[in-house]
């Protein structure tokens, strides 16, 4: 037998919502109209945004690692970047610096247009209006948007400028420091050279000249080259250090090769573990070592030796000076363009049809929702018993607040 009062279903849950929905559709209805409206007029009342984009190509690795190290190095502060960073990289970290920052904010008298104070809130609303990427192709892109669209393509392309400027002061500042060092050191080893060729030229006219055979002149020449190339990686060290830290990857290669340099002397001359070991198994060494020379007269082969070290290592600091006198006065481009930002014909925000579209689905859902509340305000308030305990309340507490203010307290 079926009961005469079944449960409610979905069906009818289903239809009750209709029903709210049906009864209430003027309140939906005026209110989604209403939000629509205010929303259309906003969306007309807001300034207009335009957003323009310039692009370089990544920095080519040919050029001057002073420039790029520079930068890493006027960056360090502001940016997390880790000892592999590429040079694009480094763009972008200069690009988000604040030295650049205050460039664009003097040259078009932001602090005026942003209605900024100071030039820390200037700078924050740059940064709100700026975005800088650097793609997986090495790829630089710059975008600002300005509510002129003239003045968005000015910006970008002011971005462009301002760092190609401070790429030049670096390699110029740089270049600058490099030249001062090795023209100290040039000076130097000249003066060494000088001495060097005095005093052989004094043993010469002591002693008269003495008879080298081949062999111990390619050792000679074979120790002052290694004694030279240890010598001028130790100015390259000397020099990258007056702009790069120890862990940087170049000064740890310099170390290493230096350190190996320094074996191969110790062997060449005679001292190495290396050669003991030869003369333990009884094995003939390579070449013989210079402190095994026969009576040739040993000073004078060192004194024949120390005139082509320093022979050697003029003829590379005259090069590295040369090279950092051209660093030093270079003030050629050092970015390459591939996209010049241009006056963009269309507005990039406000969207409109988004802003009217996310008004209206609020609207609808909230006011369905507020229909849905107030059916079920009035159905509470219909029913007797729930109107008696909302009397009982407000009556208990009306007696309590009459009581409080008289300096009684509430009853228990």
């Amino acid at each position: 037998m079926q009961d005469a009062n079944p449960t409610p279903g979905k069906g009818s849950v289903s239809l009750d919502a209709l029903d709210t929905l049906v009864r209430r559709r003027r309140l939906i209805a005026i209110n989604v109209a209403a939000v629509v409206f205010l929303a259309v007029v906003l969306s007309l009342v807001l300034p207009k945004w335009y957003r323009t984009t310039a692009v370089i190509l990544p920095p080519e690795t040919s050029m001057d690692p002073l420039m790029s190290l520079g930068a890493l190095q006027m960056t360090a502060a502001t940016a997390n970047l880790p000892w592999f960073a590429t040079t694009s990289d480094v763009y972008g970290a200069i690009l988000r610096s604040r030295y650049v920052s205050e460039k664009i904010i003097d040259e078009f008298d932001l602090k005026r247009l942003y209605k900024a104070k100071t030039m820390e809130k200037a700078i924050r609303k740059l940064e709100k209006h700026r975005w800088v990427r650097v793609v997986d192709e090495g790829l630089i892109s710059i975008a600002v948007e300005a509510k002129d669209p003239d003045r968005a393509a000015d910006m970008a392309n002011a971005f462009l400028e301002v760092l190609d400027e401070f790429n030049r002061t670096t390699r110029m500042t740089e270049g600058k420091k490099t030249r001062m060092f090795v023209e100290e050191r040039l000076k130097e080893t000249r003066l060494e050279l000088g001495e060097s060729e005095q005093a052989l030229q004094a043993y010469q006219q002591e002693y008269g000249a003495v008879e080298l055979t081949e062999q111990t002149q390619a050792l000679i020449s074979a120790a002052a080259e290694i004694e030279s190339q240890i010598r001028t990686t130790e100015i390259r060290l000397a020099t990258l250090s007056t702009y790069a830290t120890d862990s940087n990857p170049e000064i740890k290669s310099l170390a290493n090769r230096k350190a190996n340099l320094e074996k191969q002397l110790t062997e060449l001359l005679g001292t190495s573990e290396l050669t003991e070991a030869f003369l333990q198994n009884g094995e003939s060494k390579p070449f013989p070592s210079l402190s095994e020379l026969p009576s040739l007269g040993m000073q004078y082969v060192r004194l024949l030796r120390d005139v082509e070290l320093q022979s050697k290592i003029h003829a590379f600091l005259a090069q590295e000076y040369e090279r950092a006198k051209i660093m030093e006065s270079r003030d050629t481009p050092t970015i390459q363009v591939l996209d010049r930002a241009s006056p963009p014909e269309k507005k990039s925000r406000p969207k409109r049809w988004l802003i009217v579209v996310i008004a209206f689905a609020a609207a609808f859902l909230g006011s369905v929702a507020l229909a849905f509340g107030m059916d079920s305000v009035d159905r509470w308030r219909r029913d007797p018993e729930n109107v008696r305990r909302l009397y009982a309340i407000t009556r208990a507490l009306t007696e309590d607040w009459n009581r409080l203010s008289r300096g009684g307290g509430p009853r228990g």
